[in-house]
């Protein structure tokens, strides 16, 4: 696997394939929690990535990436939403820039191939980040991470979607965020709701909670991390905290 960041990367509408693809999302604003997930991952003599995806320029998705980059370098960037969001953000691009890692600017339709058919496609992309669809098999997850205005209007309110597995709430459940009609369009068998104890700013909202009646809801303030994964035939889930989950995904 070549480390080179001189390589010129895909263009928005061609494809990266690349057997047991190491992709990073995001990151989160804890250092030490990414450094100690990435190095639990990751082989041990392979510390690179071969995709960085940008899905959301906000500082408290990105805090700890600047540090983190430096020690587990990205092949590639795949970025969306506005470089001037977050001081954070500004730091990568610097960092990108300095150091030659092709930077690919997200576009709908973009999809990287991970290997024995599994993808990640950019079903929406704008000034606040991206939406990204994860399939394998039948099994299908979505995640609205970087959501704004008209966001999901172009997406018919996952209507152009269809039914997925796994939905991550978009902003830690703020209820202008997640509409009703997103959630009950894409039917998921499992929400996850990443938000911090004690939000400073009330997250969720409660009316997000009750509009999740009847659906499974793991949430990392009560659960701790939660660890999906998937031969494209079954989901298991497993948790910090609580009881871990498996299923048959139902594809769509």
């Amino acid at each position: 696997m070549s480390s080179s960041s001189k390589r010129v990367p895909p263009t928005p509408s061609s494809s990266k394939r690349r057997r047991d693809a190491k992709i990073l999302v995001n990151g989160g604003a804890n250092v030490s929690d990414l450094s100690d997930e990435l190095g639990r991952r990751l082989p041990l003599f392979s510390r690179d990535l071969d995709w960085l995806i940008i899905a959301s320029t906000q500082e408290n998705q990105l805090a700890a990436l600047p540090r983190i980059v430096e020690r587990y370098a990205p092949e590639n960037v795949l970025w969306s939403g506005n470089v001037q969001a977050s001081f954070s953000s500004r730091l990568l691009d610097e960092y990108f820039a300095q150091n030659e890692i092709p930077v690919t600017q997200a576009e709908v339709g973009q999809r990287l191939e991970l290997g024995d058919g599994a993808f990640i496609e950019v079903q929406a992309a704008g000034p606040r980040g991206s939406v990204l669809l994860i399939e394998y098999g039948s099994f299908r997850a979505l995640l609205p991470i970087g959501v704004g205005e008209g966001t999901f209007e172009s997406l018919e309110f996952g209507n152009s979607i269809g039914k997925v597995d796994v939905l991550l709430l978009a902003e830690s459940g703020y209820a202008p965020g997640n509409p009703p009609d997103i959630v009950e369009n894409l039917n998921p068998q499992l929400v996850v709701l990443s938000v911090a104890a004690g939000d400073p700013n009330g997250l969720p909202h409660q009316e997000v909670l009750d509009m999740l009646s009847g659906y499974s809801l793991l949430r990392t303030d009560r659960n701790g991390w939660i660890d999906v994964s998937t031969d494209g035939v079954e989901m298991q889930v497993n948790v910090e905290r609580g009881e871990a989950q498996e299923t048959e995904p139902r594809g769509e």
